[in-house]
């Protein structure tokens, strides 16, 4: 089941590098602790060509000054294929807003994403 008050990209086209459709909100230092939370991804319409894409989880204070705190790839067109997941655990002590960065380098194609978060 999917969440839209947790999703960042709900089919979301990337064409070139580009911050997640959605931002996220949470009271700071609130997310993560007492249970695991995951990021969740998927590629929904595939990527073709050369290139790779990387895919940062990124937080601010105040919703404009962003950092990035981890990231999931490089991604290469190999494993940029429709139905493609990914799943991380989030650190904790994260800042109240997050959001993903897609990071395209190369010639590819553009594909797009559904990701978001999930506690199971």
């Amino acid at each position: 089941m999917r969440d839209a008050y947790v999703t960042f990209s709900q089919d979301q086209s990337v064409a070139a590098t580009a911050a997640s459709e959605n931002e996220l909100e949470f009271p700071a230092g609130n997310i993560g602790e007492g249970s695991p939370v995951f990021l969740h991804g998927q590629v929904m319409d595939a990527f073709e060509g050369a290139g790779d894409i990387t895919v940062e989880l990124q937080d601010s204070a105040d919703g404009s000054a962003w950092v990035t705190r981890m990231n999931f790839g490089p991604l290469d067109e190999d494993r940029l294929y429709s139905g493609a997941s990914f799943r991380l655990s989030l650190p904790t002590g994260l800042n109240k807003h997050l959001r993903l960065r897609y990071v395209k380098d190369g010639t590819l194609s553009t594909g797009s994403f559904y990701a978001g978060l999930a506690w199971t």
